[in-house]
């Protein structure tokens, strides 16, 4: 375990750069959002899509702006906040599949997550792998889901740079954080690609 008073100078650089990645995305994320609403035919779509997002923003606020997490290490908001993240990825992709009909629904986001880019793929009609959608982040979904999971369990190992016990900290937070952001950002991304090509094709 590292001088508590070094630890907590790190995690202020720490938290600061996900205020910094969250200021750079935060309006074309909202834009997004906004073209999506705005093709969007079922309000039950609509409304998961609105907790998705307002649950990304105060969960990303959270991380970035807490003081008292910011300044001391505690295992239960690590827990509450990773599981928030599981909660914005999973109605993001239940509104696509809300508004698309989809009758099959996977139980996790790492299925949900696979599922999407599959759907999106076959709408655009993308069947060699070779030329179909670049995802660079959906391992986020696998990595939220592995620490959500451990989480649940009694016996955790001894952090080495917080020292307390815990499967995660401000630090591995931090950094799930920044690529949820970049995640959600590209779901939005490919999502807003699908409607212009259906009404490219009207």
């Amino acid at each position: 375990m590292i001088d508590p008073t070094i630890e907590r100078t790190l995690r202020l650089q720490a938290t600061y750069q996900v205020k910094s990645v969250w200021g750079l995305s935060e309006d074309e994320v909202g834009a997004r959002v906004d073209i999506i609403m705005g093709s969007i035919q079922h309000s039950r779509a609509k409304d998961r899509l609105n907790d998705s997002h307002r649950l990304l923003v105060r969960t990303i606020e959270q991380i970035a702006f807490d003081e008292d997490y910011e300044k001391v290490e505690d295992p239960q908001t690590f827990k509450e906040l990773l599981w928030a993240l599981k909660d914005v990825f999973e109605a993001l992709f239940d509104s696509n599949i809300i508004e698309e009909s989809v009758d099959f629904r996977p139980d996790n986001i790492i299925g949900l997550s696979m599922d999407f880019y599959r759907r999106m793929n076959q709408t655009l009609g993308l069947i060699d792998r070779r030329d179909q959608l670049p995802c660079g982040y959906p391992g986020i979904a696998t990595l939220i889901v592995m620490l959500r999971n451990c989480t649940e369990h009694d016996s955790k190992p001894r952090d080495h740079i917080t020292g307390k016990y815990s499967y995660g900290n401000l630090h591995t937070l931090v950094a799930i954080a920044v690529l949820s952001i970049y995640a959600y950002h590209e779901i939005l991304g490919v999502w807003c690609d699908i409607i212009n090509h259906e009404q490219e094709g009207q």
